[in-house]
């Protein structure tokens, strides 16, 4: 409005001054060529003048006119291109009644109104809640969401009204934001809070002077902060760590990268004590180190537990080698006691046994049956003697044999083994034997004849008191994993439940050494054996049903 009143001013001054002049000179020389007596031809050139006067004003009048017609019209085309391509979401708002006269294309898009339902309304009823202060507003949309937006005003005139300029700019995402920030910034707020009391923290800069430490960090080291701030690290260096070992750290740090280690430092007053340490560089927008943030954690006393865990084990290590070498001597002097005792032992059984079968043949046309029986009952137990040592033997070289793997005819091992024993053990030729065919296995042949001979025999022994004892010898194949499954089943007396865990360990119940001599030595070789071999040994077994020993050895392929 101001504008428009200084260029009316304007113009009637300019009016003013060139009709005062044309005045002025048109009377002068209107004089200059007319005598001064001759009033009816002044009056008529005066009449003249005045008719020229307002002929040339009535054009120049016509002629601004048309130019300010044409600057106001190209002036509000652009002043309402501009209102339109805005944007920001802009309305023009009656002053006098608040009313909504005019808004852009940005408004209609965001607040969902069309032109026309916009000029229904009133600027309050979009306007949820306002906060002059911070010249923010929040406005409603058709579908009833809000959002936050932030307001200029300006007055202005538009056709012949007085009215506000209203300029929107949506601020919803920033207030969201700075709201994340400031919930960031809380959190952030805490965990350096946690951190400063829980750790030593300290910042340098790139040349490793303190610039920044909390106050545990000064307890801690028991320098205060006046002492620490501007100096370098090594005020705390212990002298623990070589130079190689600062040299690597700060080639890791100064190339960007954080650092972790344990670091050895010395406080004001000489002592000794440990950390932790995180240390991470702070680069800029150039790309360049300009601070480094170190965070330590104090371990003294774990490093101190780690030290005395060390001695301890040591020491144990040291104990361990000793006792290992006391226990293989042991061991060793035990392998030569057993070979040395069962080869005593045995030499006076082996004689026992030829004198008894020499007294029995001269004299056993003398002898009645129970005097046979007495002899036969000497027989079996000198041989289970004979056995039982033998076992003890096998025991002890089982320990220092070399095994060498090897493809075993079963066959062949089966058959042998049970010839020998037949013809050692006259009570068994009662025994009905069924050997199948028995597929080929990879093992130590020489171990598994010991497995072998353990399992007939046993097998033997505990059917020899049935009616008809029955021995029957198999093998099945485990496809998945290659293993064979051979087994001996008897119909004898059969093993306890509560005893079949532990018959492998060398121990047979009361009852089972009553009936059959032993001791259980031969079970515990066999499961030693096929341990050494990866595979298992195990049984099922019923009272007065029999039992049924299996073990797996690798097939061959």
């Amino acid at each position: 409005m101001f504008k428009r009143f200084q260029l009316s001013y304007f113009l009637s001054l300019t009016y003013l001054f060139f009709g005062l002049i044309w005045i002025y000179f048109s009377d002068r020389f209107l004089l200059s060529i007319v005598e001064t007596d001759n009033g009816e031809l002044i009056t008529t050139l005066q009449s003249y003048k005045g008719y020229g006067f307002v002929l040339v004003s009535t054009l120049v009048l016509f002629v601004l006119s048309d130019y300010l017609t044409k600057t106001l019209r190209e002036s509000k085309k652009s002043y309402e291109d501009l209102f339109k391509l805005n944007p920001l979401y802009t309305w023009l708002v009656d002053q006098n009644t608040n009313k909504i006269l005019l808004c852009n294309d940005a408004a209609i898009e965001k607040y969902g109104y069309t032109k026309e339902e916009f000029k229904q309304l009133h600027y309050d009823e979009i306007v949820y809640e306002s906060d002059l202060y911070n010249q923010t507003e929040t406005h409603l949309q058709k579908d009833g969401s809000k959002s936050h937006v932030e307001v200029i005003t300006k007055p202005a005139q538009y056709e012949n009204k007085e009215v506000l300029i209203v300029i929107a700019k949506d601020i919803t995402e920033k207030l969201e934001l700075n709201k994340r920030i400031k919930d960031k910034n809380v959190e952030l707020a805490k965990f350096k809070n946690a951190i400063s009391n829980s750790s030593l923290v300290s910042i340098c800069d790139e040349k490793g002077i303190i610039t920044e430490a909390n106050k545990k960090f000064a307890d801690v080291s028991k320098y205060s902060l006046e002492e620490l701030i501007g100096k370098p690290y090594n005020i705390l260096n212990s002298g623990y760590h070589d130079k190689s070992f600062f040299k690597d750290l700060w080639t890791t740090i100064s190339s960007g990268k954080a650092w972790r280690g344990e670091i050895c430092n010395r406080t004001k007053d000489g002592e000794i004590y440990w950390v932790d340490t995180n240390i991470f560089p702070f680069v800029n927008k150039e790309g360049k180190i300009y601070e480094y943030l170190s965070i330590r954690n104090e371990i003294t006393e774990k490093k101190e537990f780690q030290e005395k865990l060390l001695k301890i084990n040591k020491k144990l290590d040291a104990e361990v080698i000793q006792r290992t070498k006391e226990l293989q001597m042991a061991n060793e002097n035990l392998k030569s006691f057993n070979s040395s005792l069962s080869f005593d032992l045995q030499k006076p059984i082996v004689e026992s046994i030829k004198n008894l079968e020499s007294l029995n043949k001269n004299i056993s046309d003398k002898l009645n049956e129970k005097d046979k029986s007495d002899i036969k009952n000497v027989f079996y137990f000198l041989n289970n003697a004979q056995a039982q040592i033998l076992n003890l033997m096998a025991f002890s070289i089982m320990g220092n044999h070399e095994k060498r793997i090897q493809n075993l005819d079963m066959n062949k091992i089966v058959n042998n083994a049970l010839s020998e024993l037949k013809a050692t053990e006259f009570r068994f030729s009662e025994h009905k034997i069924d050997v199948k065919d028995l597929p080929e296995g990879l093992g130590d042949e020489k171990m598994i004849d010991q497995v072998v001979r353990v399992l007939l025999s046993n097998a033997l022994k505990f059917s020899a008191k049935k009616e008809n004892p029955i021995i029957e010898v198999g093998c099945y194949i485990n496809q998945e994993n290659s293993e064979c499954i051979y087994f001996l089943k008897d119909n004898g007396i059969g093993i306890e439940k509560s005893n079949q865990d532990k018959i492998f360990n060398g121990i047979i119940s009361k009852t089972e050494q009553e009936n059959f001599s032993g001791n259980g030595v031969g079970l515990a070789i066999a499961d030693r054996i096929i341990m050494r071999h990866g595979g298992k040994i195990w049984l099922e077994s019923e009272i007065n049903e029999g039992s049924t020993f299996y073990f797996s050895l690798p097939c061959v392929e």
